[in-house]
């Protein structure tokens, strides 16, 4: 089976994660756990936590049943830490799952429907509380369950224990060294970046009328103003203006919990394009744009740009992977007669059509998590434009 167009297992659950349990068997998903578990040898690791900000929590909602659980978002091996002894261990358990883009922190056995509230203790003695009120989506599942994801953080160095509290109370221990550590992205020692969004890409898309345009460079922290279509943006969490070479600048997105909520849009015919630099660790989390916790998403899975929807799937997969470290041009194409994705403004695959509504209200942020990368220039039009369009405006500057 072709991976870029066939779900892995780890994705397929995902997609039952994203719909509930009419749409799904749990007994298959915990099925599909232990055959994982068979076929990847377990082994202790320390851990990279982030967890010094709110917004470095991102939750999965995970909503899967059985004991000793893990996912790994991505082939390779995985592994579980254990839970600590609790006061409550028999009600409530936490773990940890590795072998995905972050660990992912698992508690079972808490309340139902109930509010989770975070402990983070450090080496150093200082901790972080995390509650719903920080955090909205912080809550169990009707069995009591949730799963967060932990992307890494300097100031989690040292040992750091995770205690969860909802109707009971667990924690968990690890080590957080200083190799786990990604590479910054983009490396703020190169100075301003190379962006390719100079007054002749502008000139170029201006004139094909796009109904939404974020040019995502604004000097004002905390708003994405859309300069065609009123669909102004709120920053979450925390995203950084990165300054370009022309004086002009991009988004960047850490992947652990930023991104830009935008009024709910819809449309029918469409083009999606942008300019995206993506970093390390690609996977279905990187989004352009996203519609909530649900599909459709225009996201990299195996490092391939997809439109993803809950109907059918992969309705049209890059046949190109995505280049780490450098401004590509991406866009993605609906009309009556198919689907495609141009790279760098050359067709790079074709799907079927597919008539379901393509809604977005959000940037940098999927069905399956958060962008770790920047875009530029994202720009939205109420039809499939040309390939002769997508070329010019690729090769502008």
């Amino acid at each position: 089976m072709n991976r870029s167009t066939v779900p892995s297992a780890e994705e397929r659950i995902r997609q039952w994660l994203a719909v509930g349990p009419e749409r799904g068997s749990e007994r298959a998903i915990d099925a599909t756990i232990d055959r994982l578990r068979e076929t990847r040898q377990p082994r202790m690791l320390t851990l990279r936590l982030p967890l010094s900000l709110v917004a470095a929590v991102a939750i999965l909602a995970v909503v899967v049943g059985g004991a000793g659980l893990f996912i790994g978002l991505r082939p390779g091996p995985a592994s579980i830490v254990a839970p600590s002894p609790s006061p409550n261990a028999s009600a409530c358990s936490l773990e940890i799952a590795v072998g995905g883009r972050w660990p992912i922190l698992l508690g079972r056995g808490f309340g139902a429907n109930a509010d989770v509230v975070l402990v983070l203790d450090r080496a150093d003695g200082s901790h972080t509380t995390i509650t719903v009120t920080d955090r909205g989506e912080l809550r169990t599942d009707a069995g009591g369950r949730f799963g967060l994801e932990l992307p890494p953080s300097p100031e989690d160095l040292g040992r750091l224990v995770i205690s969860a509290s909802a109707g009971c109370t667990a924690s968990v221990e690890t080590i957080i060294t200083a190799d786990q550590l990604p590479p910054a992205c983009p490396d703020p020692a190169v100075g301003p970046m190379d962006l390719r969004d100079g007054p002749g890409y502008r000139a170029v898309v201006a004139g094909d009328a796009p109904v939404h345009l974020w040019h995502l460079d604004e000097a004002r922290e905390g708003t994405a103003i859309d300069a065609t279509g009123g669909a102004d943006g709120t920053w979450i969490g925390t995203p950084a203006g990165v300054t370009g070479s022309t004086g002009t600048g991009a988004l960047f997105f850490d992947g652990s919990g930023s991104y830009v909520e935008i009024p709910r849009l819809a449309v029918d015919d469409f083009t999606v394009e942008a300019w995206v630099y993506l970093c390390d660790g690609v996977d279905n989390a990187d989004a352009i744009v996203g519609h909530s916790l649900e599909a459709p998403s225009l996201n990299f899975f195996d490092y391939r740009l997809r439109l993803f929807t809950a109907e059918l799937g992969d309705v049209v997969v890059a046949s190109s992977p995505a280049t780490l470290d450098r401004w590509q041009h991406w866009a993605v194409t609906r009309d009556a007669t198919g689907t495609r994705i141009y790279l760098d403004g050359v067709l790079d695959a074709t799907g079927g059509p597919w008539s379901g509504e393509m809604v977005i209200d959000q940037i940098g942020r999927g069905d399956a998590g958060f962008l770790c990368g920047l875009l530029d220039e994202l720009a939205i039009y109420d039809r499939a434009l040309t390939a002769e369009a997508l070329t010019s405006h690729a090769t502008a500057r």
